[in-house]
């Protein structure tokens, strides 16, 4: 039996990483109210790069996001990805069919 990544239309497409986790938390019930009461608080910063000072504006993430309600966020190390000798693609279904 395979098990299959349930994804929703994302809230948002500008950047990949705020994209793709609200393709995967987005078919849960209380989403949207997470979603606007901590996740569409714009922020713009500014640093300074080679002489000249850089703006940009996003999204604010607290702590980068460290906790999602809906979903487990885990970390692995390159090397023990790496290790596995597959490709990302194969690593990713391997842990979707684990319940991962």
């Amino acid at each position: 039996m395979t098990n299959q990544l349930e994804l929703s239309e994302p809230a948002f497409k500008t950047y990949p990483k705020h994209a793709n986790i609200s393709a995967m938390m987005g078919n849960s019930i209380n989403y949207k109210n997470w979603l606007y009461t901590n996740h569409i608080q714009l922020f713009c910063a500014s640093y300074t790069d080679k002489n000249s000072v850089q703006t940009y504006l996003d999204t604010y993430e607290p702590l980068h996001r460290l906790h999602y309600p809906y979903i487990e966020k885990k970390s692995v190390n390159k090397d023990f990805f790496a290790s596995l000798k597959i490709g990302a693609i194969d690593f990713v279904r391997y842990c979707i069919d684990r319940g991962y």
